[in-house]
């Protein structure tokens, strides 16, 4: 019988990325759960094909969520006595200002969710960054806000979007869905003055005294040979979220 040596991996194929270590929650504690929203609004639609402003049941559709559902979702958290997360693109903030500030008036967070949820599929770094910025400011402008949370339109996450919100002073990102607990994100190219670990969720980075708790695992990297590092969304799947190092 001939011998048939099996095929080698290809050099540097094989992922060196590990998964972090579980929480350790606080005496009396065994989970945590994030309420998170994404209020998109017809932006969706509107970056996809701009001619969806003409068709009405499509608009109507899309607007049953600023409308309807967030003033019934804040009922709802405000009979539960719950706080939520609420990531808004900066145009369905424009488009829907007292629902806006209505959410920061209950005392939920905001976080940035774009401007006008466009695809970043392939979006170079010079765009992206006004994308970002042109979210900032609308935020700031309706709610008097300046989030501490991104999450990226569809989820798409560029290798070079992380810098990006480290730049920016965000704490953590919700685009992520390579782990089920919280991780610190190394960024690559970063000024060292945006090297310090920022804290990811309440939930997960504060212990039930609201004390700061050390990271578990080591910055991981997001560069382009990380395979590992391309998933998407880990906040909104009820998992964690990257904290930006």
């Amino acid at each position: 019988m001939t011998h048939v040596e099996p095929p080698q991996p290809a050099a540097g194929l094989a992922s060196s990325a590990v998964p972090p270590a579980p929480i350790a929650w606080p005496s009396g504690v065994t989970a945590a759960a994030c309420l998170t929203f994404d209020m998109d609004a017809e932006a969706p639609m509107l970056t996809e094909d701009i001619s969806a402003i003409t068709r009405m049941t499509v608009m109507s559709h899309q607007s049953y969520g600023p409308l309807v559902g967030v003033p019934r979702i804040l009922a709802l958290l405000k009979r539960h006595d719950l706080r939520a997360t609420f990531f808004i693109p900066g145009y369905s903030a424009h488009r829907y200002p007292d629902v806006v500030r209505a959410v920061a008036e209950a005392g939920h967070e905001i976080a940035h969710h774009s401007y006008f949820h466009e695809n970043t599929i392939g979006m170079d770094e010079k765009t992206e960054a006004a994308m970002i910025d042109l979210g900032l400011r609308a935020l700031h402008d309706v709610a008097g806000v300046r989030p501490d949370g991104y999450r990226a339109p569809l989820w798409e996450m560029n290798y070079h979007t992380p810098r990006l919100l480290a730049e920016r002073g965000f704490s953590y990102d919700s685009s992520l869905m390579d782990s089920d607990h919280p991780y610190v994100l190394a960024v690559d190219g970063a000024a060292d003055d945006l090297s310090s670990e920022r804290i990811c969720s309440r939930a997960a980075a504060h212990d039930h005294s609201g004390r700061r708790r050390a990271p578990h695992s080591a910055p991981r990297s997001p560069g382009p040979g990380a395979l590992d590092h391309r998933g998407l969304s880990l906040l909104s799947q009820g998992a964690a979220c990257a904290l930006l190092r």
